[in-house]
């Protein structure tokens, strides 16, 4: 999101921050938030790409 462009849509890597996701000092991630459910989802997806191809 750094550069300016035409395209609309999530940019190559923009998943890695729900992965990877740091909370700040005093916050906490519900897994049953959308955040946290969507997270849930990528790992899996990600691991199911990993087993399986």
């Amino acid at each position: 999101h750094n550069v300016d462009c035409i395209y609309v849509g999530t940019a190559h890597s923009d998943d890695l921050a729900h992965i990877f996701w740091k909370p700040n000092k005093n916050q906490s991630l519900d897994p049953q938030s959308d955040i946290g459910i969507q997270r849930r989802r990528m790992v899996r997806l990600w691991t199911n790409f990993a087993k399986f191809g």
